[in-house]
């Protein structure tokens, strides 16, 4: 279940601009998800 709602909010990542991607970045990483946003 977390691992379907993680790769969604992957997917989504590709829409933003890179400025926001690293804005999103440290928000996601402190959540403790920044593992997901590696495999970019």
């Amino acid at each position: 279940m977390f691992e379907s709602c993680a790769r969604r909010k992957k997917r989504n990542l590709i829409q933003f601009t890179d400025e926001n991607r690293i804005e999103l970045r440290k928000r996601l990483s402190q959540k403790g998800v920044e593992l997901i946003l590696r495999s970019d």
